[in-house]
């Protein structure tokens, strides 16, 4: 069986990351907004979640709406 080696980030490093506050990262963590691991009594983030979830919350950018726009708005090929 393989397990994976966590890289856990700190407080600090996660807000680096993010390029936000330390007291955001913690209103998250109490909102439940942000994964978080809490052991003996600190509170640490895997990287690999932490980059999983910010990719889950990206908005599509304009450019990307125009492509699936494009692509619906193309004329259907009727036979008949």
């Amino acid at each position: 069986m393989k397990f994976d080696i966590m890289k856990l980030m700190t407080i600090q490093e996660v807000a680096e990351l993010l390029r936000i506050s330390k007291s955001t990262i913690y209103k998250m963590v109490m909102d439940r907004r942000i994964p978080f691991i809490k052991a003996s009594g600190r509170l640490l983030f895997d990287e690999v979640e932490i980059r999983d979830w910010v990719k889950a919350s990206q908005i599509p950018t304009c450019q990307n709406n125009r492509i699936k726009l494009t692509q619906l708005l193309k004329p259907r090929n009727r036979s008949g």
